[in-house]
């Protein structure tokens, strides 16, 4: 009887591993699918710009919204779907440009649309980051807003940053 008890603990324990191996594993498998796949940046890819300004919008590594994927908006237009360690990046007419998020589903705060005004032949950098903040409601009660802010990042920070991140597709 107590082999059948043990074996019974056994088969039990190694269920347990089982699960919390599977649990692991599409964790992982979920959180990679929502990180930028397409192809490293390449510093060569502004050489095109010509008369044209360059908007390059990035989002580094986070492990705030990384399952989250943002919809860019460029000029109120979709510019694409930045996920987490991803850039996007448009040849634009020179002159003033709207970058915002499109949020309609979160709850947030921040600082967007942004305004920048483009030049030909340059480049611009923008980095796109999330942060939490506890806000307080009425009756007491607490939630988490997710602070969303956009900030024009000078080249050469830019450049280094962008190094590892992928395009967003």
């Amino acid at each position: 009887m107590r082999m059948i008890e043990k074996n019974a603990a056994m088969t039990a324990s190694l269920y347990k591993k089982s699960a919390t191996i599977l649990t692991v594993i599409a964790i992982t498998a979920v959180l990679s699918a929502c990180s930028a796949r397409g192809q490293r940046f390449d510093p060569k890819l502004l050489d095109a710009v010509g008369d044209n300004s360059a908007i390059v919008v990035y989002r580094a590594n986070q492990s705030l919204g990384r399952a989250y994927t943002a919809v860019i908006l460029l000029d109120r237009k979709e510019m694409g779907r930045l996920s987490d360690g991803g850039w996007l990046g448009d040849a634009v007419t020179p002159g003033r440009h709207v970058i915002d998020i499109d949020k309609w589903f979160l709850e947030s705060g921040g600082q967007h649309p942004t305004v920048i005004d483009t030049l030909p032949g340059q480049a611009y950098f923008i980095r796109y980051d999330q942060s939490a903040h506890a806000a307080g409601r009425a009756g007491g009660a607490s939630s988490t807003v997710v602070w969303d802010s956009f900030k024009v990042v000078p080249r050469e920070q830019a450049l280094q940053e962008l190094e590892s991140l992928r395009e967003s597709k």
